[in-house]
């Protein structure tokens, strides 16, 4: 919808990279590698969110784009 919001959420990492998750295949991208993607497919970037990992949880990042 233009005008519209996307929210885009993933595993956080220094490079893109597979990992072994229940469901599937998961990955780990750079949070400044998938906003860069974000803008070249003509949306700007208007917020970011970030949940630093631990020993029982992984990093995440979301990026929401308009």
């Amino acid at each position: 919808m233009p005008g519209g919001t996307l929210v885009v959420g993933c595993f956080e990492g220094d490079t893109v990279e597979a990992f072994a998750h229940k469901v599937t295949t998961a990955y780990r991208w750079p949070v400044d590698g998938m906003a860069r993607m974000l803008a070249a497919a003509g949306f700007s970037e208007v917020d970011r969110l970030r949940r630093p990992g631990s020993a029982d949880v992984r990093s995440h990042a979301v990026l929401a784009a308009g």
